[in-house]
């Protein structure tokens, strides 16, 4: 990675594995990205901890990394059910043998990507929001009072809610999940059924035939707003957050799904909370996750 600048400010190196993609940046003190990459996730976890250890450099006061599953941080193990090369890994004992004497931290994915919007975009503003994250899976991160909520793991697996009972089978083992309707491959498949066909097309192929009027692609994204409308709505009824937001790949589709999905959860929400969460595209959209790692850091040190 470029030195440009390193010597001038603190600089965190932040990691965002993704089930697809994999994420990573020198962001400094002030949450200036200095230098960025993005690759193909590696398919093997050797090859994952030597990708990111080629990252070290001297200067570097620190590592978060973000990962796309739960994570114990007393135990220090990981379930990913989107990326299974993570499971039952101790990815903090591996790369500790590689960056030596720097601080390393471990989050899931979307609790950092919430915790960066919030405190990049959001905190002078408002005190309670959800981020969710819809790309190969979903995911989300609620802030509460101004803090990340956090138990002895990570925490906030919406994407492993029930929408459909008896539905789809899910990678966590459990059948109808939220994830497997709401997640990139999920507008594949639901086009396929549709259409009776194995089109392989990708969510952005979709998005391209509604513009061009194909009524099996419209329904494909109205099917989808209504099982992330569904979730949302629950969402709001339990914590009444001032805003929910979307970010991931799949937010950059939301022309295609959004007000659909605003206009169904306006009908369904408990009334009292009619009108009292906003519901927005995430500003910072993929580079949420890098930004909230480097916060994990900096907002305690």
């Amino acid at each position: 990675m470029n030195k440009k600048n390193l010597e001038k400010s603190r600089t965190v190196l932040a990691v965002d594995i993704g089930g697809t993609n994999i994420k990573t940046a020198l962001i400094d003190s002030d949450y200036n990205i200095i230098d960025e990459r993005k690759s193909k996730t590696p398919t093997t976890y050797e090859e994952l901890i030597s990708y990111i250890s080629s990252l070290y450099n001297s200067d570097i006061e620190a590592l978060s990394v973000a990962i796309p599953g739960g994570y114990n941080y007393n135990k220090n193990i990981i379930f990913a059910p989107n990326l299974t090369t993570l499971n039952s890994k101790n990815i903090l004992n591996d790369l500790k043998g590689r960056f030596k004497d720097i601080p390393i931290l471990i989050e899931n994915d979307a609790n950092l990507a919430a915790l960066g919007e919030y405190h990049y975009i959001e905190k002078a503003e408002i005190n309670n929001m959800i981020l969710l994250t819809l790309g190969t899976g979903v995911g989300g991160g609620v802030i509460i009072n101004g803090n990340l909520h956090k138990s002895h793991t990570s925490t906030f697996e919406i994407g492993h809610i029930i929408s459909v009972d008896n539905g789809r089978k899910c990678g966590c083992g459990r059948y109808g999940c939220l994830d497997e309707y709401a997640n990139s491959s999920a507008l594949t498949l639901t086009y396929d059924e549709l259409s009776n066909t194995q089109s392989n097309l990708s969510p952005i192929k979709i998005g391209e035939l509604v513009d061009e009027g194909d009524t099996v692609a419209k329904e494909t994204f109205s099917i989808y707003s209504k099982h992330l409308a569904k979730a949302i709505t629950d969402l709001i009824n339990i914590f009444v957050p001032d805003k929910v937001k979307l970010g991931g790949g799949l937010s950059e589709l939301s022309k295609y799904y959004l007000d659909d999905t605003i206009k169904i959860i306006n009908n369904d929400i408990f009334p009292l909370y009619k009108d009292l969460t906003t519901v927005e595209v995430a500003s910072l959209k993929n580079k949420a996750g890098v930004i909230g790692a480097a916060v994990n850091y900096f907002k305690g040190n």
